[in-house]
């Protein structure tokens, strides 16, 4: 019951962006901001530029968790950018009740995560580091489907498939094939 209310209420918010927003050229759209989840394509705080049938997009988010030891180096870190891009090769009549549109997409997007792990030492009775710090690239692309105000302003939801490979602290850890993401941006 839940997902029929959510896929409700995403359906109205992409419906009212289509029937109430003003009709705008896709000259006049350049931007879009909101927030995506995903490999290649990010998770966090989106921002999307357009230019004719193509779109660069950036992701970006960062959390920190300090531990009760008041030792920033126990602390967790996480941080997540990623780079995107795609090309339009179908868009729907931007008229049209709920316009779709097909792309194809490729990115890249650095992870890093640090987990501390500490050892208690009997002799000092005090926590010694022994940190766990990862870097992760995943690097892809795949297609896609957009669907709302994908050339005039209003709200946009994309879901993308990729098949992308993963490394981590530089060595190759594996392809995957398909990876969804998705994102939720607004249009002007």
């Amino acid at each position: 019951m839940c997902m029929k209310n959510l896929a409700g209420v995403l359906l109205i918010l992409l419906s009212h962006g289509t029937l109430f927003a003003q009709e705008q050229t896709n000259k006049d759209i350049k931007h879009a901001l909101g927030a995506s989840v995903g490999w290649i394509v990010g998770s966090g705080l989106s921002y999307r530029h357009y230019f004719d049938n193509y779109y660069t997009q950036t992701s970006f988010v960062a959390s920190a968790k300090e531990l009760s030891d008041d030792t920033s180096a126990n602390d967790d870190i996480y941080l997540d950018l990623a780079f995107s891009f795609g090309k339009y090769l179908h868009v729907d009549r931007p008229k049209k009740w709920l316009p779709i549109a097909l792309k194809w997409m490729g990115g890249i997007e650095w992870v890093y995560e640090k987990q501390p792990r500490c050892e208690f030492d009997d002799v000092s009775k005090s926590c010694i580091e022994k940190s766990n710090a990862e870097n992760t690239i995943h690097l892809g692309g795949g297609i896609g489907l957009d669907m709302g105000r994908i050339k005039t302003q209003g709200l946009i939801f994309s879901i993308d498939l990729s098949f992308l490979a993963t490394f981590e602290d530089g060595k190759f850890e594996g392809l995957h094939a398909p990876w969804p993401a998705a994102s939720l941006l607004y249009n002007w």
